[in-house]
């Protein structure tokens, strides 16, 4: 299903990275969008769930509070993927058909 996604998401969204010689298995889809409340909320309209995994970075969770040394410039990178992540529906009973219907109503927000 990974695949039908790639293959059909609006240019402005880019597709999950994929690391060299290693396969995933995608028990989740996740893109980035700049404006994931605005895109969440639009999705929700058109009857499109969405969900955010990991909705803030590890270094400002209560368990690792003055745990994690950060240098001068943070961790502005994690803190900008937690701001942007955006999980697609992604299940064995998705078909491609929903998938293209996703990716259509992605291209039109």
């Amino acid at each position: 299903m990974a695949g039908a996604y790639d293959a059909a998401l609006p240019a402005h969204i880019a597709p999950p990275a994929r690391r060299a010689g290693a396969e995933h298995v995608f028990h989740q889809y996740v893109v980035r969008v700049a404006d994931r409340a605005v895109v969440q909320a639009k999705l929700r309209e058109m009857g499109i769930g969405t969900g955010v995994h990991y909705p803030m970075p590890v270094h400002t969770q209560p368990a690792y509070a003055g745990r994690v040394a950060l240098g001068p410039a943070g961790c502005r990178a994690s803190e900008t993927a937690s701001a942007e992540v955006l999980s697609l529906p992604m299940y064995p009973e998705l078909t491609e058909a929903e998938i293209a219907k996703i990716c259509v109503a992605l291209g039109q927000i």
